[in-house]
């Protein structure tokens, strides 16, 4: 009965989702397939470029929205993110280098909510009725879902994902992740490369609710030794149903961490925290160090328990 009512809250969320999906779409239009750029709406907008390190942050209601090119060295062009009626992030990047071409992304644009990997906090993420740090044993008897609306321009690179960045520690201690913390990343979009390998595991019968029907979503499970960080890394990639560069979806991010524990036999305990929710886009240079402009944007973003909701991104 508790998950019917739950079912029913989100299917209401989806139908003011639409509205105001079909209102930032309005407003915004995307990069034409020339590589040309839109006009950029008129609303609270930062651009980053090489002359401030590729860096930029725009203060939400609850959170941040971030540039966050983390790995890359020098390119030409810009990354521009805009918040108004939802978030649109526009990407025109060539000729780039990465500070560590171990690492193939050249960052992360993204809308973050809580605190980061270092324990640090996203912009008022403090004074939001739904707080991180998490510690796990608290997540688990939660029933917390994540709900966006998004869009991505049929331009995009070629090597890309569009995913839910999760940090797992084991303890809130300032300082970067360690070989005994976890990045878990819950791709509804992913196009790399590492997809024709066989996955580790495979996730059934995962609840999700996708453009407003409950239904069995499966995941590929991956998992490396380290990604950007100390961290070990563990990709959920979503095979079924088919992934859409449209769509909303709402998920049960507690249910991938704990998978992974379970099917792989990490040490993730129920002491562990989860650091916050970050959702966003990593992208790869091509090799030719040109390709077109492109954009994605969320029209809604939000966290939400049976009694709370918190608004991210509207």
């Amino acid at each position: 009965m508790q998950e019917k009512k739950r079912i029913v809250r989100l299917v209401a969320v989806f139908v003011v989702v639409l509205i105001a999906a079909g209102i930032a779409i309005f407003l915004y239009e995307s990069p034409t397939k020339s590589g040309t750029t839109a006009p950029s709406p008129q609303g609270n907008c930062a651009s980053a470029d090489a002359s401030d390190g590729f860096q930029e942050t725009i203060s939400l209601p609850f959170g941040v929205a971030e540039a966050d090119l983390w790995n890359l060295k020098t390119a030409t062009g810009y990354v521009e993110q805009c918040y108004q009626n939802g978030l649109t992030t526009f990407i025109s990047l060539n000729k780039m280098s990465l500070v560590n071409s171990d690492y193939f992304v050249a960052g992360y644009p993204e809308i973050a909510f809580g605190h980061n990997y270092a324990d640090e906090e996203f912009s008022n993420s403090d004074n939001a009725p739904i707080r991180f740090p998490v510690q796990l044993q608290t997540l688990y008897q939660s029933d917390l879902w994540t709900n966006v609306s998004y869009s991505i321009s049929s331009n995009h690179p070629s090597q890309m994902d569009f995913a839910y960045d999760l940090w797992v520690k084991n303890s809130t201690q300032i300082g970067a992740p360690t070989s005994e913390d976890y990045e878990v990343m819950i791709e509804p979009v992913d196009t790399y490369f590492y997809l024709a390998t066989p996955p580790s595991a495979i996730l059934s019968n995962e609840t999700a609710i996708v453009n407003g029907v409950n239904q069995k979503s499966s995941w590929n499970m991956y998992t490396f030794p380290q990604g950007g960080t100390k961290a070990k890394l563990i990709i959920f990639s979503l095979s079924s149903p088919k992934q859409a560069l449209n769509r909303i979806i709402s998920l049960k991010p507690q249910d991938f961490i704990s998978f992974a524990s379970s099917s792989m036999g990490y040490n993730i305990s129920e002491s562990y925290w989860l650091m916050g929710i970050e959702l966003g886009s990593e992208f790869y240079p091509l090799p030719t160090n040109t390709q077109p402009s492109w954009s994605w944007t969320v029209s809604w973003l939000s966290v939400a328990t049976d009694s709370t909701d918190v608004i991210i991104v509207h």
